[in-house]
């Protein structure tokens, strides 16, 4: 699981434990600072800040190639922007993007990419 964990020092980031693919993500936001950068998605930005707590806490890590295949994507409809957790210094940020209908990803500093869906797709072999 890929959390959060506040201490006495702050806010460390555990990712050793990758997020498990076809798991719903459990990412702990409660210190963090999410900044929207842009915003095309036609959602308030209250509405479009509710959606991302729900992507981050709870949408399905699925394959990127699951992603980018057998999910609709809404065209020139995204929103984006960056989740900051202040502690520890420096600052861990990572890049986020939504999607209407369901879809999002996480950018680590690195380059990672976590994969997110709202729900499972049925697997091909069902």
């Amino acid at each position: 699981m890929l959390f959060i964990a506040t201490t006495l020092l702050g806010v460390v980031v555990h990712a050793a434990e990758w997020p498990e693919v076809g798991l719903p993500l459990k990412l702990d936001t409660k210190e963090s600072r999410t900044t929207i950068e842009q915003n095309k998605s036609g959602l308030p930005e209250k509405e479009l800040r509710a959606e991302l707590t729900k992507a981050f806490q709870g949408f399905f890590v699925v394959p990127k190639d699951e992603w980018v295949h057998r999910y609709s994507h809404v065209g020139g409809m995204d929103a984006s922007g960056v989740i900051e957790w202040p502690i520890p210094n420096p600052p861990v940020k990572w890049r986020w993007l939504f999607r209407p209908g369901g879809l999002a990803t996480l950018t680590k500093a690195d380059g990672t990419v976590i994969y997110l869906a709202r729900e499972k797709q049925q697997s091909e072999q069902e």
